[in-house]
């Protein structure tokens, strides 16, 4: 891992510690919010986004990749 992307893993999990908001925390420490969007896409593991389908005799989940 890089240093800077070492750098941001440690911001990140500061920002996860905090309870505050994404833009807040940006505001807080000085940092730009889209450049925090971005490190935090980069370093984030992909999750698929859960959507909810619900049929006529029941409901089902269906984990859908988001691209």
């Amino acid at each position: 891992m890089s240093p800077l992307s070492q750098q941001w893993t440690e911001k990140l999990a500061d920002w996860r510690r905090s309870g505050l908001s994404m833009a807040a925390w940006c505001r807080q420490n000085d940092e730009g919010y889209y450049r925090f969007l971005y490190w935090r896409k980069r370093l984030q593991p992909e999750q698929p986004e859960v959507i909810n389908v619900n049929y006529f005799s029941g409901s089902a989940t269906i984990k859908i990749p988001v691209s």
